[in-house]
């Protein structure tokens, strides 16, 4: 299908750029130009309606047995022109972040209260690191600027602060920019609420 519309696209340019040439030739119609044309506007905007922005399942997240919530890109409510999430595997991630204006929010529910560390999984292009944002968890933000890491499926995870969730209910989560550094702000994998006194994990 894609490889069709192509076609289609390289014929209307040549009709449009061309069209002494084109309507010459004796199998190709001026109506047919126009008809394919106006065919080939509707599955493009099928195709950015539909095939750039996958539905996501954006459920409520809820608390794992060992205390912690998983925030993950793919349950995140996107909200904007740009940021999207990249369901590529090698991707798996909330990208193509160029509008800071962009920004996303994660629904959760916890049962057990305490205090949380918040550890995002970012990635950042070698160069494009220094933009300013921050994280809100209900009425309290949690500031930080994201760190080059030498590419943007390049995450590294990162303790950007310790909120108190004083009492079980649902909560919402929220990503937003101040600044933007360079040409894009970053990708974001995941965000994760870890009990506060739980012990580190290897490698960390």
């Amino acid at each position: 299908m894609v490889k069709i519309y192509v076609r289609v696209m390289v014929l209307i340019f040549t009709a449009l750029s061309f069209p002494t040439s084109i309507m010459a030739a004796p199998k190709v119609k001026p109506e047919v130009v126009v008809a394919l044309s106006t065919r080939l506007v509707a599955w493009q905007k099928d195709v950015n309606g539909k095939g750039e922005k996958p539905k996501l399942d954006n459920k409520p997240s809820t608390q794992d047995a060992d205390g912690s919530v998983l925030l993950h890109s793919k349950t995140a409510s996107v909200h904007g022109v740009k940021l999207q999430y990249e369901p590529q595997v090698n991707k798996n991630t909330l990208g193509f972040w160029v509008n800071e204006k962009d920004w996303a929010s994660w629904e959760f529910v916890v049962t057990v209260p305490g205090k949380f560390k918040i550890e995002v999984l970012q990635g950042c292009g070698a160069g494009q690191g220094g933009s300013d944002v921050f994280v809100n968890v209900g009425d309290k933000k949690f500031p930080f600027v994201v760190e080059d890491t030498g590419g943007f499926q390049m995450f590294k995870p990162r303790i950007i602060g310790e909120v108190e969730i004083p009492k079980a209910g649902k909560y919402s989560l929220e990503i937003r920019v101040v600044k933007k550094a360079k040409s894009a702000v970053m990708d974001v994998r995941q965000i994760r609420l870890i009990p506060a006194d739980a012990a580190p994990e290897k490698g960390k």
